[in-house]
């Protein structure tokens, strides 16, 4: 695929990221012998064996320019999620933890984990998919850089088999794949919004909103006890293009505003430039917390401080969001 995605542009921002995915790395073997593209893990939970690399939930791979067909391994940890490192910001699961262990804390990280514990229903398992998060985010709460580091947990768009209440049909469409009002029908393909391709005035087979799908931001930044029931897609091409491109003061800001980096809702953080709450500042002698927008002379932070981390679980499914682990000890939104 040609246009642009949001690796290329944190690239054109210098914004250092990965896609870290169980399974990439074609050179391990695993303790039941797979390696290479067959890779697998049997679940505890529901004895299926399934692949730890899957293809198809790799986004930047259907990208030329951002895509590691070959799975070539990165030149070194030191220059993982960096410019120029031979993977593209295409990496192995493990490779994330490499990189943290060696100092090296990519800005943007985006962590698919290995097949079995991905929550996808059908072959995974939300005890299999807990191991991997609480693991994960514990182990990131061990680190210095965890006061500068949020977490996004993002949901699969399309799978869980969850929700109950069918959502607007915003987007119509007719095609052989449609069946929500009918064979064939989700209402007007005329109607429907254009496509990627020049020429396709009215793309068809993409009806919608789909499924509501939570998404929770886990962070020292994230709000308490916060809950946002807007409606918001989960990138924003637009804004993404205008702020990335702008001057390095709308990239210190966007890098502060680490959710709306990640594309999603920046009202979920405590965050100084977007006019909350300042966690550093939190506790204030003899009364109420700072916010930016009235105290930015006394708070303001340095660009290198404002540089924090921000970790997107991807495909994370339903039984996360209902049944999240007790014992996390971060805030939640």
């Amino acid at each position: 695929m040609s246009g642009t995605n949001i690796g290329n542009l944190l690239n054109t921002a210098g914004v250092s990221w990965g896609w870290f995915e169980g399974g990439f790395d074609l050179t391990k073997t695993n303790p039941n012998g797979t390696t290479g593209c067959s890779r697998s893990t049997t679940s505890l939970i529901t004895g299926t064996k399934k692949a730890d690399y899957i293809p198809h939930h790799q986004p930047f791979q259907y990208y030329s320019s951002t895509e590691n067909p070959t799975h070539v391994r990165p030149t070194s940890t030191a220059l993982i999620g960096q410019a120029g490192d031979a993977a593209n910001h295409q990496y192995d699961l493990n490779d994330f933890f490499a990189a943290i262990q060696a100092g090296n804390f990519p800005a943007i990280s985006f962590l698919k984990a290995p097949g079995f514990q991905d929550g996808h229903a059908g072959y995974s398992d939300p005890i299999d998919e807990q191991e991997f998060m609480v693991n994960t985010i514990n182990y990131l709460q061990t680190l210095p850089s965890w006061q500068q580091t949020a977490v996004v947990i993002s949901y699969d768009d399309s799978d869980g088999w969850y929700d109950h209440q069918l959502g607007p049909l915003v987007n119509q469409s007719a095609s052989a794949a449609d069946a929500i009002a009918g064979t064939g029908s989700c209402g007007n393909g005329a109607t429907a919004l254009p496509g990627v391709a020049s020429g396709t005035a009215n793309a068809q087979g993409r009806c919608g909103y789909g499924p509501r799908l939570p998404l929770l931001v886990i962070s020292p930044w994230a709000k308490n006890n916060f809950v946002d029931h807007g409606h918001r897609p989960d990138f924003r091409p637009a804004f993404h293009r205008r702020r990335l491109a702008e001057r390095p003061a709308h990239r210190r800001r966007i890098l502060r505003c680490a959710g709306e980096l990640a594309g999603r809702h920046a009202e979920l953080l405590d965050d100084a430039e977007c006019g909350d709450v300042c966690p550093r500042c939190r506790q204030r002698p003899g009364g109420e917390p700072k916010r930016h927008s009235v105290h930015k002379p006394v708070c303001r932070h340095t660009a290198d401080e404002a540089r924090r981390k921000t970790v997107v679980f991807s495909r994370i499914a339903w039984a996360c969001a209902r049944r999240a682990p007790q014992h996390l000890s971060a805030n939640r939104a």
